[in-house]
């Protein structure tokens, strides 16, 4: 005998926690994944952090074809302040999601941000409007509890200063994540992330929020974040 039951269409989960990169935080997650009664799902992501403060709200809207096809309305407000820099900046991005085989998604986008960035003793401000395409690759050997499999991302993003951005400059990114089963319930995990930016501007002009930093729990271990 099966027995299935519904689970509600609206949830939320409120949460607190400390971590040594942003310290003390706050979390609360607001989803419905039937609004309208059409299968659109609206989320509501906010932190707020003694270093990091982040409001995002993001509207999809599924298409017919396959369950990885949509369109992504997302908007968002964020904050960072730590030793290194200070940034602010507000967002919008439209996306639209496509299946390219079982594990495979891609997707192109558009994004308009304006950030203010304090880094070191420059004082600066950014307003971008960037296409990019992301690829994003996964298999793993159980869709709930899996103990063998792997994670790529690719992005390929760019502004040009006349086209309502303030910088010219291409960016390349990857991230990947790996993980391999050993005896009992041991494994061993692999994490990768690169980037690469080719620009026309001074240094000084690239917002925060477009450079590299390493440091941190979730980079090179050992030192201090960002």
């Amino acid at each position: 005998v099966i027995s299935l039951y519904t689970l509600p269409p609206k949830r939320l989960r409120n949460g607190i926690g400390y971590g040594d990169n942003n310290g003390p935080r706050l979390s609360s997650n607001y989803q419905d994944v039937n609004i309208f009664g059409y299968g659109h799902e609206f989320n509501v992501d906010a932190t707020l952090g003694q270093k990091y403060q982040l409001i995002e709200l993001r509207y999809t809207i599924p298409e017919r074809k396959h369950v990885d096809n949509a369109n992504v309305l997302t908007a968002g407000f964020e904050r960072e302040d730590i030793k290194i820099y200070k940034s602010t900046s507000g967002f919008v991005e439209w996306e639209k999601l496509f299946s390219l085989g079982t594990g495979k998604v891609g997707s192109f986008y558009g994004r308009y941000s304006e950030e203010r960035f304090d880094v070191g003793d420059e004082e600066n401000t950014s307003s971008l409007l960037m296409p990019g395409v992301r690829y994003i690759q996964r298999s793993y050997n159980h869709p709930v509890n899996p103990r063998k499999g792997y994670q790529f991302r690719l992005e390929l993003r760019g502004t040009e200063e006349h086209l309502l951005s303030d910088v010219t400059l291409l960016q390349g990114l990857y991230q990947s994540n790996t993980f391999w089963p050993l005896t009992g319930k041991f494994y061993l995990f692999f994490r990768a992330e690169a980037g690469y930016t080719i620009k026309e501007n001074d240094f000084e002009e690239i917002p925060a929020s477009l450079r590299f930093f390493v440091g941190g729990d979730n980079s090179v271990r050992g030192y201090a974040y960002k």
